[in-house]
């Protein structure tokens, strides 16, 4: 038995001698793998300084918190953008700066605009990529996806925020997939739980986009450079035809004296004329005044017809009647109903302005107590949208008691209404 413990006791020594010697190893495999890290951390901040931080139809973050200002005062100066490099010589079409005159001029003097033109790609300073704040940091350091979630339920509470002080039942677990398998990115929208993963996919589409709009940028330079090439040569054509038309000028102002004499005599038969203008002018504005006072007097016609028309339609509905002996139209204090759904809309007029009201029994009631309808009520028609949201329709003033059906006809009152049309089926609210 001894015998057995020993040799046991040398293998446990072995054991433990080769744990340690793996434990070294690793220890200095770890200590280089947390320094790779860290390095490559601190790269790629700096790396992100370089990169604008924007992408089509989206705009760059902004702002810094107070605890990265030492970074991002690094960062700063790490982005700052190096002069761009002269772009090969190119011989440019210079254009006439002579002065224009009578005189001929076969070496008119150029331009000497091309001699100072910097040839080489201008850059303008956009808002770069900040990877300095707690956030991008804790997301750069982050691997897996984490989230809050409580002990009980196993459910996420909140979250994943480095910041976050957890209640004492919650708790940080990894998020899996459907297979049970760590995830280690999520969707570039839920900005909350984005890990190292989504931070380097959005850092690089930022790249890709930033170099295509370098190319393009170098693209519309080289157009914009041919263009006023082009502008220079075709104006240099035009001052030499001008040229050319400023001595035939000076042939044709002779011809031009001579022709004057011509046109003094015709100013004298376009006076004339002038007279003959003026009185046919008058002429058309005493008939124009003519036709604006009858247009007027039109105007007012028809605004008296519409008058009396609305007259007509309420005296009609007034000789109409309800049914209900002992109800009219009420003089009297109008009556405090209580508020909420009161009706909908049951029939609409929309030439007339006024709509039939199917009441509730109990706004029926409201409205006309103790038998008398003793003034108009109104109320508003509300609808719901096609989102949801209650819209307001319009408003109406009920005019008449409710006959034993509960209906009622209401004015459409003026200026009220906020859609196009006034629907069936609208409800009816106090």
């Amino acid at each position: 038995m001894g015998t057995l413990l020993k040799v046991l006791t040398v293998f446990i020594l072995l054991l433990s001698i080769f744990a340690l010697v793996l434990g070294i190893a690793n220890f200095n495999k770890r200590e280089q793998l947390i320094g790779r890290t860290h390095e490559l951390e601190s790269s790629i901040i700096a790396l992100a300084n370089f990169i604008e931080d924007r992408l089509p139809n989206q705009a760059g973050r902004t702002g810094t918190s107070d605890e990265d200002d030492e970074d991002d005062e690094e960062g700063a100066e790490a982005a700052a953008p190096a002069a761009a490099e002269p772009a090969a010589d190119v011989e440019h079409v210079a254009w006439d700066v002579d002065q224009v005159d009578s005189e001929p001029n076969d070496a008119p003097a150029m331009c000497d605009f091309w001699e100072t033109y910097p040839d080489r790609l201008e850059t303008t300073d956009y808002q770069t990529i900040n990877l300095g704040t707690r956030e991008r940091k804790d997301q750069l350091a982050t691997y897996f996806v984490f989230d809050w979630v409580d002990k009980q339920t196993k459910r996420a509470s909140a979250p994943w925020n480095p910041l976050h002080n957890p209640g004492e039942n919650e708790t940080r677990q990894v998020r899996v997939d459907s297979f049970d398998r760590p995830l280690t990115s999520v969707d570039q929208g839920d900005t909350a739980h984005w890990t190292m993963h989504n931070l380097l996919k959005d850092m690089q589409d930022k790249a890709k986009y930033q170099l295509a709009e370098l190319g393009a940028t170098r693209n519309q330079l080289r157009v914009v450079r041919e263009t006023l090439e082009e502008v220079a040569g075709l104006l240099n054509e035009e001052k030499k035809l001008r040229r050319e038309n400023l001595q035939e000028i000076v042939k044709l102002n002779k011809k031009i004296d001579e022709l004057n004499g011509i046109i003094t005599q015709k100013d004298l038969e376009i006076a004339r004329l002038e007279r003959e203008k003026s009185e046919l002018q008058d002429r058309i504005t005493a008939l124009e005044e003519e036709v604006a006072k009858k247009d007027q007097d039109l105007q007012e016609a028809n605004t008296l017809i519409e008058q009396q028309k609305e007259q007509i339609r309420r005296l009609t509905i007034e000789l109409q009647g309800t049914g209900k002996p002992g109800t009219g139209f009420g003089s009297g204090k109008a009556v405090k109903l209580t508020p909420g759904p009161k009706g909908k809309i049951a029939k609409v007029n929309a030439e007339e302005a006024f709509v039939i009201v199917e009441l509730t029994p109990e706004a029926a009631k409201e409205i006309i107590p103790d038998g008398q309808f003793p003034a108009p009520v109104e109320m508003m028609v509300h609808r719901k949208g096609p989102d949801g949201e209650d819209l307001i329709v319009t408003r109406i003033r009920i005019i008449a008691p409710p006959n034993s059906e509960n209906l009622a006809i209401a004015d459409n009152v003026y200026g009220w209404q906020q859609t196009d049309t006034i629907e069936v089926g609208d409800e009816v609210i106090y």
